[in-house]
């Protein structure tokens, strides 16, 4: 009889290698992190909003119900001092009718950025033994998605390095190209750098705008004070995002994340709503994320009654001035890459999804169609073709989602 494999008591620290490791299991324990997370923050050179605790107690209250356990990832050095932060949470999800266990980083349905909270010099280190801890030590999983990782740090190229040294099976999901600025000078040069095509627009809809009455700009800090977060939501609501069901109001869990963060004084992570009136009308808004060095954008908002005036571009400006008067030095957009972003930027970077998976059947079936037929009927147009036709006469009937965040959750970026 095989021998059965040992469960961890990952509640005690575990004391191998030159670093102590503790897998944290309960809200209790979480939350009793907030002092050490905070100093750690305050010695890295520079984090994303998901690096925060604000944002991860936020999006743990958010997702409580359909979190079936957390795993945090805490590494101490020898004099005890927190140096690594990593929180995972597992979940179930339904592949091929059957329910399978899947271990992903928080805030991976979300679609925004996530970066490892490490001090540099041990990077690789930490996230070699993390990958080995949950590979091979633990057996309460079927696939593990290392979802929206971000390759500011060099965390997408040292998981692939690791997971081809160790012979892990994997394929990269997604790559989603993420444009961002980096804040420098002043405002005044940067708004010269701009193509002269794209200020001559922007003055001429300015312009078009200021004949219909006066602009207003304005921008509120959480705590919020009330009505501001559902001014936000009414106006998304007005439009596409609210016939396509992609407006807060319509993703519960996605809108508990901005209330827990519109509510929260805490000085890691600020939620920023920024507005733009025409007379006292809102035309036009935004939900940003501030850090100590960046500002985030996760959501905006327009009248479409206005689109011939492009009042969106016109409060990303605002936005920019705003990065520039606080001192920060980057303003991100946080979403995939579009078109009218090349106007603003031409700097980028990128968030990849690893899925990793169990040499288990199911698991290994959708390994398979994921990186045999998927490709195979990609190269071949009458096949799709003919696939697309039996989707449309279909109707109702669902098809298999096309990746592993999809189908549970659309709580995604702008």
């Amino acid at each position: 009889m095989a021998a059965k494999q040992k469960r961890y008591n990952f509640e005690e620290i575990i004391d191998k290698g030159p670093f102590s490791y503790q897998i944290i299991r309960s809200e209790e324990a979480f939350l009793a992190l907030e002092v050490e997370w905070l100093a750690l923050l305050s010695r890295m050179p520079f984090y994303q909003p998901t690096s925060t605790f604000s944002w991860n107690l936020s999006w743990y209250r958010a997702n409580r119900e359909k979190i079936e356990e957390i795993l945090i990832f805490t590494f101490r050095n020898e004099s005890g001092e927190l140096i690594t932060i990593i929180p995972f949470y597992r979940y179930i999800r339904r592949i091929f009718g059957f329910k399978l266990k899947v271990i992903d980083l928080f805030g991976s349905r979300d679609q925004i950025m996530v970066n490892i909270l490490c001090i540099s010099e041990h990077h690789l280190y930490i996230i070699n033994r993390v990958i080995s801890i949950l590979y091979h030590r633990t057996c309460e999983w079927h696939m593990i998605s290392l979802s929206r990782l971000g390759s500011a740090f060099s965390d997408t190229i040292f998981v692939e390095r690791i997971l081809k040294k160790q012979k892990i099976r994997y394929n990269i999901e997604s790559m989603v190209k993420v444009p961002w600025l980096k804040i420098e000078g002043s405002y005044g040069q940067y708004y010269e750098s701009l193509r002269k095509q794209f200020k001559r627009e922007i003055k001429r809809k300015s312009n078009h705008l200021s004949e219909q009455g006066e602009i207003r700009y304005s921008v509120t800090h959480s705590p919020f004070s009330g009505g501001e977060l559902d001014r936000f939501t009414e106006l998304e609501q007005s439009g596409w995002k609210g016939l396509n069901q992609s407006s807060l109001q319509q993703r519960p869990r996605l809108y508990g994340l901005f209330e827990a963060l519109a509510g929260s004084e805490r000085s890691d992570l600020r939620l920023l709503e920024f507005n733009q009136f025409l007379n006292d009308r809102l035309i036009s808004a935004s939900l940003c994320l501030q850090t100590r060095d960046g500002l985030f954008v996760q959501k905006i908002a327009y009248d479409e009654n206005y689109s011939r005036f492009s009042p969106g571009l016109l409060l990303r400006l605002e936005e920019i001035r705003y990065c520039f008067e606080q001192g920060l030095t980057v303003y991100d957009f946080s979403g995939k890459y579009a078109g009218w972003m090349r106007f603003y930027t031409s700097r980028s970077h990128y968030s990849m999804d690893f899925i990793i998976y169990r040499n288990r059947f199911l698991p290994l079936l959708r390994f398979f169609r994921e990186t045999e037929v998927k490709p195979f009927v990609r190269r071949h147009p009458l096949l799709l073709r003919w696939l697309m036709e039996l989707k449309e006469r279909a109707g109702s009937k669902k098809m298999p989602p096309a990746s592993l965040n999809e189908a549970e959750n659309k709580d995604g970026q702008d």
